[in-house]
């Protein structure tokens, strides 16, 4: 069985530059397809974007696979 583990951010969206950001424990990645393409090296796979509830921001959910355990039968 596959096992996934999930991750969600806040993109922010910067009015004075009309850039979306979202920050990391490394940094803060600017533009919308920077902080995708950053994930997606990292094997993220975005599956959902809903606006945040209290303002100016989006809540991105994403997905990836963990890694196969050796050990363990595939019936359990």
């Amino acid at each position: 069985m596959t096992g996934w583990e999930y991750a969600t951010i806040e993109l922010v969206h910067d009015e004075s530059r009309s850039e979306w950001s979202a920050n990391f424990p490394s940094g803060r990645i600017v533009g919308y397809t920077s902080v995708l393409d950053a994930l997606g090296q990292q094997s993220w796979e975005l599956v959902a974007i809903t606006p945040h509830p209290l303002g100016r921001s989006h809540i991105a959910a994403f997905k990836r696979q963990l890694p196969e355990q050796t050990g363990r039968s595939k019936n359990g």
